[in-house]
């Protein structure tokens, strides 16, 4: 006989309570044509009431591949969406009807990153998460605060991002696309993604590079600070 272990119970419950949370919080997003893409975001990203990290209100903290699974098959922002399921590897691109919220209508042309989504696993369980959207820097503190540390973070080759920590992601960071040779955010700065990775916040904070957010004159870490060594 199969026995449902206790975590596995628990984990069904939190994606019953999802769906009631994802009633009350939908209704502004899908009631209006008007709702704003930074609502949307931290209503997928809230920590209210989970254990980071956090997906449309559900810990995935050690959740394994078939948590995840129930869980985008089912969650509103995800019904839609095209999933593929590889080993150790889920992605998505998200429905036409979410990236409209997702992508500001200053950058409409990065629907393109649509697709970009993913949760990794190690050892049964999530490791990494990639939830992409378009919104600018001003959005984001409107809805999420001015309370946040800047981390020099992604070398890409012909562009860099910083890193914005908040406490209330726990754990996790918003991915803003800053020139490095000229480290100077504004209110249109490009804000491109969530990502969490167990320890990353941790390791950020363990560097010297990060900066509380001061206003748009903040000075931020230039290009030596993505440099090896």
């Amino acid at each position: 006989m199969n026995k449902w272990k206790p975590g596995r119970i628990i984990f069904i419950l939190s994606l019953l309570l999802s769906g009631f949370l994802c009633i009350v919080l939908l209704a502004p997003y899908f009631s209006s044509e008007s709702a704003s893409g930074v609502f949307t975001i931290a209503a997928m990203l809230s920590t209210h009431g989970c254990e980071a990290p956090c997906v449309f209100g559900v810990s995935l903290n050690n959740a394994t591949y078939d948590d995840v699974r129930e869980l985008l098959q089912s969650a509103a922002w995800t019904r839609q969406a095209l999933i593929e399921f590889e080993e150790d590897h889920i992605s998505w691109r998200w429905s036409d009807t979410v990236i409209r919220r997702l992508v500001s209508d200053e950058f409409p042309g990065l629907s393109q990153f649509r697709d970009l989504n993913y949760i990794d696993f190690e050892g049964g369980v999530v490791e990494n998460i990639n939830i992409v959207f378009a919104l600018p820097l001003e959005d984001v503190i409107a809805e999420f605060g001015n309370e946040f540390r800047v981390y020099p973070y992604g070398y890409y080759g012909r562009f860099t991002t910083y890193a914005l920590m908040y406490e209330t992601l726990r754990g996790g960071i918003l991915e803003a696309m800053v020139d490095c040779t000229n480290p100077q955010m504004t209110p249109k700065t490009f804000l491109m993604n969530y990502y969490y990775r167990r320890g990353l916040t941790a390791e950020l904070a363990g560097t010297s590079d990060g900066v509380p957010w001061q206003g748009y004159e903040t000075q931020l870490a230039d290009c030596t600070a993505f440099q090896p060594g």
